[in-house]
């Protein structure tokens, strides 16, 4: 009754195959109706007959062969020549799993695990089949027991046992447990981080078919952890995985090509890839063709295509793309203006913890962009982009608190806002900030702090604080008088656009005051 060769010869001449299973089926070989009913169910050597299938499958599980119960609960899993019905399938998958048949176990396994059409959930039932499959050599199941284990899934989390099964699934040939096992060792879950080890599990899983095994191995190479650093290979990698549909992949390689950085710099490749991982629901990448788009930098400039791409960024969960498709509404880039599609955009963004989404409406009611001014709710809103550390939404949050029109004035409050909108690096929120300490508006009266947070502006590029710090410099204003150090700084604020500093500059000229006169 071996089904190996029997199976050869159902490969080679399915209708001789036929011939001698149904001899050996009615000689009432129960191994012989399973290997029957499979000829039946696929059309091989007689014609698809699924209610044929499923009575000799029922025959094969009548004479107690494990294997023919499993064939006739996946019938019953699948509706298949009978109703759909689930609890049936389970029965039938447990009395194969006792008559040894692992694979039937893991299938019981798998519907606990689920539930639903009828079975109730049991993650503990569902756990107590894996175990038993996995010890049956039956990969699969050692795999989704050590997600159960990692994920917390309806047992204690326990990074260590999900790593334990997820080696024994490696050890049996699941390429999918040793990438998983290879994650662990990457990350240090459950086991001592590795990343050699890593490495090596996620080549076996690559190695395997496994695409996201190719991804990890690939993340190594390009972060030269575990093998030497090697972004041409990470860039094969990324591409293997990408041709298996692992979308990631593709967005990555687009990453590599897109920037340059240790392979040639090739954005056409790197807009396939984009185009490519987006297809396949990566929204990241749709959110960076749709950028490339906008830009129309190294591809030709489309608006109306970059506001599609961020359209399904968008609808994947990219809250970033919400945000820029919504200001592109603001503002009539690719589409009609619609103030009302950027609002409902920008409160989406938001709401979902991007901060340009948060910023982008409180201009919408700063401005009364489509609605009436609220400068309360933009205040609000400012308030929220700021506390995730955008500069501008500082800068402006202070610029209400000092006009405080519809909210009262706060020169204190607009004082801090400028402060951290300084702190992280926005120029003018530096400038704001010393004008208000070099008058004591708001704040103590501090010309030498004032002139350091000019110089700090200065530094990063503002015209207006150097031109601010030349003037005090001309006067001595908290500075030691240096003329030449004043021609110095309103030279850069001229050079930045700031008319002050031009004037100023001129008039030191035009006097000989600190340079030559001319």
């Amino acid at each position: 009754t071996g089904a190996g060769p029997a199976a050869r010869v159902a490969t080679a001449d399915p209708a001789r195959a036929v011939s001698l299973y149904t001899r050996s089926c009615d000689a009432q070989n129960p191994a012989g109706c399973a290997l029957l009913s499979s000829m039946y169910k696929q059309g091989l050597g007689v014609p698809k007959d699924p209610g044929q299938a499923l009575a000799l499958a029922q025959r094969s599980c009548d004479s107690n062969f494990a294997w023919g119960c499993y064939d006739l609960g996946r019938f019953y899993e699948d509706g298949l020549g009978t109703a759909k019905d689930v609890p049936r399938a389970v029965q039938l998958y447990i009395k194969a799993c006792d008559g040894d048949a692992a694979t039937a176990c893991g299938f019981a396994g798998d519907l606990y695990r689920l539930g639903g059409d009828g079975l109730a959930k049991d993650p503990a039932r569902a756990a107590g089949y894996f175990e038993r499959a996995c010890d049956g050599k039956y990969s699969d199941s050692c795999a989704k027991l050590g997600d159960m284990y990692r994920e917390g899934d309806g047992l204690a989390k326990d990074p260590a046992k999900a790593d334990a099964q997820y080696q024994k699934g490696c050890d049996l040939g699941n390429a999918g447990a040793c990438s998983a096992l290879a994650y662990a060792y990457t990350h240090g879950v459950g086991v001592p981080q590795d990343y050699a080890r890593a490495a090596d599990l996620a080549k076996r899983a690559c190695d395997g078919g496994y695409a996201q095994g190719c991804f990890n191995l690939g993340r190594l190479y390009e972060d030269g952890l575990g093998r030497p650093k090697d972004v041409a290979r990470a860039a094969q990698l990324y591409d293997q995985a990408c041709d298996k549909k692992y979308a990631t992949a593709c967005g990555y390689a687009g990453d590599l090509y897109r920037m340059g950085s240790g392979l040639p710099k090739d954005p056409v490749r790197a807009a396939g890839y984009f185009n490519q991982a987006c297809a396949d629901k990566y929204a990241d990448s749709c959110a960076k063709l749709g950028d490339m788009y906008a830009a129309g930098k190294d591809i030709a400039k489309d608006d109306a295509r970059a506001n599609g791409l961020y359209q399904q960024a968008c609808d994947g969960g990219h809250m970033v793309a919400c945000a820029v498709l919504g200001h592109n509404y603001m503002w009539g880039y690719g589409a009609a203006k619609n103030y009302s599609r950027a609002a409902e955009l920008e409160k989406r963004a938001c709401d979902g913890g991007a901060s340009n989404g948060c910023f982008n409406l409180a201009l919408i009611y700063d401005d009364g962009l489509g609605v009436a001014k609220d400068h309360p709710r933009a205040a609000q809103l400012y308030n929220m982009a700021c506390a995730k550390q955008d500069a501008d939404a500082c800068l402006n949050a202070g610029v209400l608190y000092e006009d405080g029109e519809g909210i009262g004035k706060n020169l204190s409050r607009a004082a801090g806002y400028y402060s951290t909108a300084c702190d992280d690096g926005l120029a003018k929120g530096c400038t704001f900030l010393a004008d208000m300490l070099s008058v004591g508006k708001g704040v103590t009266l501090d010309l030498a702090r004032a002139n350091q947070i000019y110089q700090k502006g200065c530094d990063a590029g503002n015209a207006g604080s150097c031109t601010s710090l030349g003037l005090d410099y001309e006067d001595g204003k908290g500075v030691p008088r240096d003329l030449r150090r004043a021609a110095t700084l309103y030279d850069q604020g001229c050079k930045g656009d700031d008319q002050v500093g031009c004037v100023s500059l001129g008039v030191l000229y035009e006097t000989g005051k600190g340079v030559p006169k001319n």
